[in-house]
């Protein structure tokens, strides 16, 4: 029997970074609003391209099939 989808998830999309300390071992991933994104896209419909680019060490910006869709800026919204 095929597993149901969640049909939150098939709209919304998480948009997020990890940040990873080794000693002590930390995770750190913002859980702002923004980490989730909805444009009325259904997102197990068809395939995307997710990127992310480092401008430099405290600005990301997100996009999605090559449209920018987030922006994060801050050393507190990069790590914490």
């Amino acid at each position: 029997m095929p597993k149901k989808s969640n049909p939150i998830f098939q709209k919304k999309i998480h948009i997020s970074h990890h940040v990873f300390i080794r000693e002590p071992f930390q995770d750190y991933q913002p859980k702002d609003a923004g980490t989730w994104f909805e444009d009325g896209t259904v997102w197990n419909k068809d395939f995307h391209t997710y990127g992310v680019y480092w401008k430099n060490p405290w600005y990301l910006e997100y996009y999605i099939d090559g449209v920018l869709v987030r922006t994060v800026s801050g050393k507190d919204m990069i790590e914490s």
